[in-house]
Protein backbone atom coordinates (compact mmCIF):
# COMPACT_ATOMS: atom_id res chain seq x y z
CA UNK A 1 0.00 0.00 0.00
CA UNK A 2 1.48 3.37 -1.00
CA UNK A 3 2.30 5.32 2.09
CA UNK A 4 4.31 8.25 3.39
CA UNK A 5 6.16 7.71 6.64
CA UNK A 6 6.93 10.55 8.97
CA UNK A 7 8.85 10.12 12.20
CA UNK A 8 9.49 12.68 14.87
CA UNK A 9 11.71 12.32 17.94
CA UNK A 10 11.22 14.88 20.69
CA UNK A 11 12.65 14.39 24.16
CA UNK A 12 12.05 10.77 25.11
CA UNK A 13 9.20 10.25 22.64
CA UNK A 14 9.27 8.82 19.16
CA UNK A 15 6.15 9.44 17.10
CA UNK A 16 5.43 7.65 13.86
CA UNK A 17 2.58 8.37 11.46
CA UNK A 18 1.57 6.23 8.51
CA UNK A 19 -0.85 7.64 5.96
CA UNK A 20 -2.52 5.02 3.81
CA UNK A 21 -3.72 6.58 0.57
CA UNK A 22 -7.55 6.45 0.30
CA UNK A 23 -8.68 3.79 -2.11
CA UNK A 24 -5.82 1.46 -1.27
CA UNK A 25 -7.17 -0.03 1.90
CA UNK A 26 -8.36 3.02 3.78
CA UNK A 27 -6.86 5.99 5.54
CA UNK A 28 -5.03 5.27 8.73
CA UNK A 29 -2.65 7.08 11.00
CA UNK A 30 -0.96 5.07 13.70
CA UNK A 31 0.97 6.52 16.59
CA UNK A 32 3.57 4.75 18.71
CA UNK A 33 2.91 7.50 21.23
CA UNK A 34 -0.67 8.79 21.37
CA UNK A 35 -0.21 12.27 19.92
CA UNK A 36 -3.68 13.26 21.07
CA UNK A 37 -2.18 13.30 24.60
CA UNK A 38 0.11 16.24 24.00
CA UNK A 39 -0.12 19.13 26.42
CA UNK A 40 -1.82 19.90 29.70
CA UNK A 41 -1.41 21.85 32.92
CA UNK A 42 -1.66 19.89 36.15
CA UNK A 43 -3.27 22.92 37.83
CA UNK A 44 -6.36 22.51 35.68
CA UNK A 45 -9.08 20.04 36.54
CA UNK A 46 -9.58 18.97 32.93
CA UNK A 47 -7.80 19.32 29.58
CA UNK A 48 -9.56 18.48 26.32
CA UNK A 49 -7.97 18.17 22.88
CA UNK A 50 -9.06 21.15 20.77
CA UNK A 51 -10.95 19.09 18.18
CA UNK A 52 -12.48 16.66 20.70
CA UNK A 53 -16.03 17.98 20.30
CA UNK A 54 -15.73 17.91 16.50
CA UNK A 55 -15.59 14.15 16.41
CA UNK A 56 -18.66 12.31 15.18
CA UNK A 57 -18.68 8.65 14.26
CA UNK A 58 -19.25 8.16 10.53
CA UNK A 59 -20.87 4.78 11.03
CA UNK A 60 -21.33 2.89 7.78
CA UNK A 61 -19.78 5.79 5.82
CA UNK A 62 -16.39 5.20 7.45
CA UNK A 63 -13.63 3.87 5.19
CA UNK A 64 -12.93 1.23 7.83
CA UNK A 65 -14.79 -0.32 10.76
CA UNK A 66 -13.85 -0.57 14.42
CA UNK A 67 -16.04 -3.68 14.66
CA UNK A 68 -13.33 -6.05 13.49
CA UNK A 69 -9.72 -6.88 14.10
CA UNK A 70 -9.54 -6.42 17.84
CA UNK A 71 -10.66 -7.98 21.09
CA UNK A 72 -13.13 -5.85 23.07
CA UNK A 73 -12.60 -5.92 26.87
CA UNK A 74 -15.66 -6.00 29.12
CA UNK A 75 -15.85 -4.48 32.58
CA UNK A 76 -18.03 -5.63 35.49
CA UNK A 77 -20.91 -3.35 34.53
CA UNK A 78 -20.89 -4.71 30.97
CA UNK A 79 -20.94 -8.29 32.22
CA UNK A 80 -23.75 -7.57 34.67
CA UNK A 81 -25.89 -6.05 31.90
CA UNK A 82 -25.23 -8.75 29.35
CA UNK A 83 -25.62 -11.67 31.74
CA UNK A 84 -29.01 -10.31 32.85
CA UNK A 85 -30.47 -10.78 29.37
CA UNK A 86 -32.63 -13.74 28.40
CA UNK A 87 -33.36 -16.04 25.50
CA UNK A 88 -31.64 -15.75 22.13
CA UNK A 89 -29.94 -12.44 22.99
CA UNK A 90 -28.29 -13.95 26.07
CA UNK A 91 -27.18 -16.96 24.01
CA UNK A 92 -25.61 -14.72 21.33
CA UNK A 93 -23.83 -12.61 23.95
CA UNK A 94 -22.43 -15.68 25.73
CA UNK A 95 -21.26 -17.19 22.44
CA UNK A 96 -19.47 -13.93 21.56
CA UNK A 97 -17.87 -13.67 25.02
CA UNK A 98 -14.50 -15.13 25.88
CA UNK A 99 -11.35 -14.66 27.92
CA UNK A 100 -8.06 -13.06 26.94
CA UNK A 101 -5.30 -13.13 29.55
CA UNK A 102 -7.97 -13.65 32.16
CA UNK A 103 -10.02 -10.63 31.04
CA UNK A 104 -13.57 -11.05 29.78
CA UNK A 105 -14.09 -9.79 26.26
CA UNK A 106 -16.28 -9.77 23.17
CA UNK A 107 -15.08 -10.69 19.69
CA UNK A 108 -12.72 -13.18 21.31
CA UNK A 109 -11.25 -14.30 17.97
CA UNK A 110 -10.60 -10.66 16.88
CA UNK A 111 -12.31 -11.21 13.54
CA UNK A 112 -15.49 -9.42 12.52
CA UNK A 113 -17.79 -8.81 15.50
CA UNK A 114 -20.84 -11.08 15.32
CA UNK A 115 -23.06 -8.08 16.07
CA UNK A 116 -21.95 -6.13 12.98
CA UNK A 117 -24.89 -6.17 10.57
CA UNK A 118 -25.09 -6.05 6.76
CA UNK A 119 -25.22 -2.25 6.84
CA UNK A 120 -21.87 -2.16 8.70
CA UNK A 121 -23.59 -0.93 11.87
CA UNK A 122 -23.83 -2.45 15.35
CA UNK A 123 -27.04 -4.47 15.64
CA UNK A 124 -26.99 -4.13 19.44
CA UNK A 125 -26.96 -0.35 19.28
CA UNK A 126 -29.60 -0.24 16.54
CA UNK A 127 -32.01 -2.41 18.49
CA UNK A 128 -31.29 -1.55 22.13
CA UNK A 129 -29.68 1.89 22.00
CA UNK A 130 -26.23 3.30 22.76
CA UNK A 131 -26.62 2.51 26.45
CA UNK A 132 -26.50 -1.20 25.66
CA UNK A 133 -23.00 -0.94 24.20
CA UNK A 134 -20.11 -2.07 26.39
CA UNK A 135 -17.92 0.69 27.77
CA UNK A 136 -15.16 0.11 25.20
CA UNK A 137 -17.47 0.41 22.19
CA UNK A 138 -19.39 3.30 23.74
CA UNK A 139 -16.34 5.46 24.38
CA UNK A 140 -13.98 4.58 21.49
CA UNK A 141 -12.16 6.48 20.03
CA UNK A 142 -12.38 8.79 23.01
CA UNK A 143 -9.74 8.38 25.72
CA UNK A 144 -10.58 9.51 29.24
CA UNK A 145 -7.51 9.38 31.46
CA UNK A 146 -7.55 10.25 35.16
CA UNK A 147 -4.04 11.25 36.24
CA UNK A 148 -5.20 11.99 39.77
CA UNK A 149 -4.33 15.68 39.59
CA UNK A 150 -6.14 16.22 36.30
CA UNK A 151 -8.43 14.57 33.76
CA UNK A 152 -7.28 14.28 30.15
CA UNK A 153 -9.80 13.94 27.30
CA UNK A 154 -8.18 12.86 24.06
CA UNK A 155 -8.91 10.92 20.87
CA UNK A 156 -7.32 7.76 19.51
CA UNK A 157 -5.56 8.12 16.16
CA UNK A 158 -6.44 4.55 15.17
CA UNK A 159 -9.86 5.91 14.13
CA UNK A 160 -9.80 7.23 10.51
CA UNK A 161 -12.10 10.16 11.31
CA UNK A 162 -9.89 11.19 14.26
CA UNK A 163 -6.89 10.94 11.96
CA UNK A 164 -8.61 13.24 9.48
CA UNK A 165 -9.41 15.75 12.22
CA UNK A 166 -5.82 15.57 13.46
CA UNK A 167 -4.43 16.40 10.02
CA UNK A 168 -7.04 19.10 9.48
CA UNK A 169 -6.07 20.77 12.76
CA UNK A 170 -2.36 19.98 12.70
CA UNK A 171 -1.35 23.65 12.66
CA UNK A 172 -3.21 24.33 15.88
CA UNK A 173 -3.00 21.32 18.17
CA UNK A 174 -3.74 22.40 21.73
CA UNK A 175 -5.80 21.57 24.80
CA UNK A 176 -8.79 23.50 26.10
CA UNK A 177 -9.04 24.10 29.84
CA UNK A 178 -12.38 23.17 31.32
CA UNK A 179 -14.13 21.81 34.36
CA UNK A 180 -15.59 18.34 34.23
CA UNK A 181 -18.00 16.29 36.29
CA UNK A 182 -16.83 13.05 34.66
CA UNK A 183 -16.12 10.46 37.34
CA UNK A 184 -13.75 7.71 36.26
CA UNK A 185 -11.29 5.57 38.26
CA UNK A 186 -7.67 6.59 38.60
CA UNK A 187 -5.89 5.53 35.41
CA UNK A 188 -2.30 5.52 36.67
CA UNK A 189 -0.35 4.40 39.71
CA UNK A 190 2.58 6.84 39.44
CA UNK A 191 1.89 9.73 41.83
CA UNK A 192 5.35 11.29 41.48
CA UNK A 193 4.70 15.00 40.82
CA UNK A 194 8.22 15.44 39.41
CA UNK A 195 7.51 12.69 36.89
CA UNK A 196 4.31 14.47 35.83
CA UNK A 197 6.14 17.79 35.42
CA UNK A 198 8.77 16.14 33.22
CA UNK A 199 6.05 14.42 31.22
CA UNK A 200 4.33 17.75 30.65
CA UNK A 201 7.59 19.38 29.55
CA UNK A 202 8.23 16.63 26.98
CA UNK A 203 4.71 16.75 25.65
CA UNK A 204 4.75 20.54 25.36
CA UNK A 205 7.88 20.15 23.25
CA UNK A 206 6.02 17.72 20.99
CA UNK A 207 3.11 20.16 20.69
CA UNK A 208 5.45 22.97 19.74
CA UNK A 209 7.21 20.78 17.18
CA UNK A 210 3.94 19.79 15.50
CA UNK A 211 2.49 23.30 15.48
CA UNK A 212 5.67 24.87 14.08
CA UNK A 213 6.56 22.23 11.50
CA UNK A 214 5.45 21.99 7.91
CA UNK A 215 4.08 18.47 8.20
CA UNK A 216 2.93 17.35 4.77
CA UNK A 217 1.42 13.90 5.04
Amino acid sequence: IPATLLGAFVGSYYIEFIWHIPGTGGLLITALQNVASLCYDIDMKCKKISFYDNFKCLGSDCVDTCCKGWIIPLNDDDLSLYHSQKGLLLMRLLLAEGKQNGISCLNKNSGVCSFLDKDRLCSLQRKYGEGFLCNTCRTYPRNLTNFGEFLLLSLDLSCPEVSRLFVENIANINYINSDSDIDIPLSVTNDDSLFLKRLIAHEEAITSFINNSNLLL
